[in-house]
């Protein structure tokens, strides 16, 4: 329900992550740091996904959970839990 934008999500997401400082900020670099840079084992609780996508657009809010996914299927570490 707090994200506000895109820039906010993955702004989010590097802090509450400890991701490193270079992190990009785009959906390229979340599967670049979650599938090859994040060794910390990690649950992506995601709540609220339709508030989500009323903040973010569907388009790019379904590309933001592939993402996730796809970086869980390559990173054990990494697991995605949506409600």
């Amino acid at each position: 329900k707090e994200i506000k934008s895109q820039d906010h999500l993955h702004k989010t997401l590097a802090k509450e992550l400890n991701f490193p400082h270079h992190y990009g900020k785009t959906l390229d670099a979340l599967y670049d740091t979650l599938s090859t840079d994040f060794s910390g084992q990690t649950i992506i609780h995601i709540k609220y996904l339709s508030i989500l996508r009323s903040k973010l657009g569907a388009d790019y809010t379904d590309a933001f959970v592939q993402t996730i996914m796809d970086a869980s299927n390559d990173n054990s570490k990494v697991i995605l839990v949506l409600e």
